[in-house]
């Protein structure tokens, strides 16, 4: 299979993963949000050149404010099919209040449906820790974000 091949394929699975969320998550079905923190680890580990582990798994259920974490890279995801704002300053605020920036320098927040065009980060400046950098644009990401890395 050629390169465009490839890439249609990828596009294609991909659109359809966040159709099957937005349907499951329409009747009331969340058991796909948490199979997609475990389908999303190798996933991750490939674009972003990472060791991710699923903390849920491994260190306890509802981790606060992180599922997924490579230890050694000091880097955070949140998985969420939640998009809007309140989730993204909540995240921030648990991350902040567990004082998870001392074991990562990176967070980003995956939504498995689709992020929202634009977020207020000066709205978010009192739940980011000091000295920890974190924008919407660049650490809010979902799957054309990981389409464009591909």
């Amino acid at each position: 299979m050629n390169r465009m091949g490839y890439i249609s394929k990828i596009n294609t699975y991909a659109a359809r993963f966040v159709l099957e969320v937005e349907g499951f998550n329409a009747s009331n079905l969340y058991d796909i949000n948490i199979h997609a923190e475990g389908f999303l680890i190798p996933v991750l580990n490939e674009v972003f050149g990472l060791r991710l582990e699923n903390l849920n798994a491994t260190e306890k259920k509802n981790y606060p404010a992180i599922d997924l974490a490579d230890f050694k890279n000091r880097v955070a995801f949140q998985v969420t099919a939640t998009s809007d704002f309140d989730k993204i300053k909540t995240t921030l605020e648990k991350f902040k209040d567990h004082k998870l920036n001392a074991a990562f320098d990176v967070l980003y927040i995956y939504i498995i449906t689709h992020k929202k065009d634009k977020y207020n980060d000066d709205k978010l400046q009192p739940y980011i820790p000091a000295d920890f950098s974190f924008s919407t644009t660049d650490h809010v990401i979902d799957k054309d974000n990981l389409l464009k890395k591909i």
